[in-house]
């Protein structure tokens, strides 16, 4: 008779069991169909983003997007910023923001554009960009130039394109930078913090334009700036 009930309650126990294991299977299951990704929508202009969806989770629930995010960039240097967003029920958005030329660099007979961090961009014969003057190499479509002169000029345009119509920047001597505007060519160190050199250079520049007349030069490479009309 008791073993007739253990017999009773072990077979209770194995049903529960595999019911319960059957509830499971059948609500994965149904997480799968009701947010499986079934449409990759990629959103930006001129801009083409290549996903393998076999790499990807089935559902949308188990997508990690900044595990993703962080593959995308890996994968496409060009590729300047991005999101990755999920529409329910089966939709997974990219946005994408290409890098954009803010500079054009000429390089031992190539001309390339550069974004403001300095990544090329491509072989470019763009106008009406400032022009930087260096011989560097090697130059790589996605590839960050490291020199330190390119860099330096890029953060000096960035720091006085609101007040300074810089046409073309290049080597003065072996350590400085030569920045060339219609009316006044500006001299600074290859080291220099951009950031407070053009918040210095703006107070001065803007005390010439209230006399009305700008200098011909500046020198921005000693303590004090020296000025020739």
């Amino acid at each position: 008779m008791r073993w007739g009930r253990g017999l009773r309650k072990t077979g209770r126990v194995l049903t529960f069991a595999i019911v319960a294991v059957l509830a499971v299977w059948v609500a994965y299951r149904l997480l799968f169909a009701v947010s499986s990704i079934q449409k990759i929508e990629v959103v930006g202009q001129n801009v083409q983003v290549d996903v393998n969806q076999k790499t990807l989770p089935q559902s949308l629930l188990f997508l990690s997007t900044s595990k993703l995010k962080k593959q995308i960039l890996e994968d496409n240097p060009l590729i300047g910023a991005l999101t990755v967003s999920k529409k329910y029920p089966h939709t997974l958005v990219i946005t994408v923001l290409a890098r954009n030329a803010v500079v054009v660099l000429r390089s031992n007979g190539r001309t390339v554009g550069l974004d403001d961090k300095g990544y090329v961009i491509d072989d470019v014969r763009q106008s009406g960009l400032p022009v930087l003057i260096f011989p560097v190499s090697p130059l790589v479509e996605g590839v960050q130039v490291s020199d330190r002169r390119v860099l330096t000029g890029i953060g000096f345009l960035d720091a006085t394109r609101t007040y300074l119509d810089v046409r073309e920047i290049t080597s003065y001597e072996s350590t400085s930078l030569l920045a060339k505007t219609p009316q006044t060519d500006i001299y600074f160190s290859q080291d220099a913090d951009t950031k407070t050199l053009g918040s210095a250079l703006q107070i001065l520049m803007a005390g010439f334009k209230i006399k009305g007349k700008l200098p011909s030069h500046v020198d921005l490479r000693f303590n004090k700036p020296v000025v020739t009309f």
